[in-house]
Formats: C-alpha cells, structure tokens, sequence
C-alpha cells in the first residue's frame, strides 16, 4: 500500500503535471494540501488493515516455561497458558525440560511419572512418533527413537516396532536400545523377527534389549504373585 501511495505522488506532482496545474490556475498550494491529506488518510487506512492481521504467537521464554515445567512434575500449582505456548521456543523448552525431568538420576519416580505423562498429553510422543516414521533425516529419525526410549510411553511401541525396518542400520541399533528401555515382554517378538529379516543390527544390542525384556516378565511375574496385580507407572 505505502508503495501504492508513493508512485501516485510521484506521477501526480511530476513536473508535466503541476505545468497542467498551473496553465488551468489552480493553486499549486490548494493542490499540496490535498494531496497530503489523500495520503495521510492512505496511510492510516493501511495501518488499520495491517492492526486487522493475525497477531503473533506469545512467546513466554525458556526461563519461565522451565519454571512451570517445575511446577507441574513436582505436583505444585502451574500456569496451563504457559505450558500450552505453541510457540516453538516454548515448545522446545519444555520439551527439554521434561526429557530432563525424566532422565535426571535421583529424582523422585513421582516426578518421573508426572513428567512422563505430561510429555505424551503435550502431544511430544506423537511429534517423535511421527517423525520416526516420516523423517527425511537419518539423524532425526534416530534421535526421535531415542527420545521415544527416555519417555518410555507404551503408545510409541508400535511406531518402534515399524522403526526396526528403517533403511538405516543405525536408526535400527537406535530402536532395538529403545525397545529395551521400555522393557516390554511383548517387544521380544518384534525384535527376533527383525534380527531374521535385517542384516546390520548388532548383536550386542540385541543381547542386551531382550535381556531387559525378558527380566521386566520375570519382575512382572514375581510382583503379580506376591501382591496379585503388577504395580503400573500411573499407580
């Protein structure tokens, strides 16, 4: 609009035009004064419709999501608006801050829990499901199974499981890690027939998945025989 304005004044108080002005007897003020109030009024219209565009997304910042991050795994009062920012630096932010709640060693497994379950309500499972499956990048894909792994969410098990097929031996190694850091009976299946149909998965990781595998059967085994049910994460 601004450049609109601009090349209709310059055609209008052109040298050709103001000698028309003149020879005809209008007030070569008259015609200033118009002109500048036409633009004046231009100008004011434009900064009305660009007040009508869609305003920006709010960015709360790194320091203040962390800090509600904070507040919701420890089972303290938080500010929903604030963790449900699509900004992208809030998202990333708070991404980070609950794989750091999950992951630090010490913490209480309340807190794990509660961190846990706000990464998949957040929609954080859903976004590294997908981009393990649909990731043009290598890199992105392996780095979403491993997140997949800290979260240890059962709903990413079957995106794994189709992960074990990936083009890449090293997105495949990444998936089996995974698999075993969920420890799931129901992973040994999935990772045997991989093993029999895929060339390049190592052996060790194999070994060592399985082994966590087959260990949270016998754990859930013995818990269900003592108690009568096995305890749950969300208990």
């Amino acid at each position: 609009m601004d450049s609109a304005v601009d090349a209709m004044l310059s055609v209008i108080l052109s040298p050709a035009t103001m000698t028309i002005v003149v020879v005809l007897g209008v007030s070569t003020l008259f015609i200033s004064r118009a002109l500048r109030k036409g633009e004046m009024q231009l100008r004011l219209l434009t900064s009305r419709s660009h007040g009508n565009s869609p305003e920006k997304k709010w960015v709360f910042g790194a320091y203040r999501v962390g800090e509600e991050v904070s507040n919701l795994v420890s089972g303290k009062p938080h500010r929903g608006e604030v963790l449900a920012s699509r900004a992208a630096v809030d998202r990333q932010a708070m991404e980070a801050s609950l794989l750091k709640a999950i992951s630090t060693v010490g913490h209480d497994e309340n807190v794990r829990v509660r961190a846990r379950r706000a990464f998949e309500q957040y929609g954080f499972v859903a976004q590294h499901c997908a981009c393990l499956l649909s990731a043009s990048n290598a890199f992105d894909r392996t780095t979403s199974a491993r997140i997949l792994g800290v979260a240890k969410s059962n709903s990413a098990l079957p995106f794994l499981f189709q992960g074990l097929y990936d083009q890449e031996a090293t997105v495949r190694n990444q998936v089996i890690l995974s698999l075993g850091k969920l420890g799931l009976p129901s992973a040994i299946g999935p990772i045997l027939e991989a093993a029999c149909l895929q060339q390049g998965m190592s052996n060790a990781l194999m070994r060592q998945s399985l082994s966590f595998c087959s260990f949270a059967d016998d754990s859930q085994n013995h818990v269900s025989t003592t108690t009568g049910s096995p305890l749950r994460e969300d208990d």
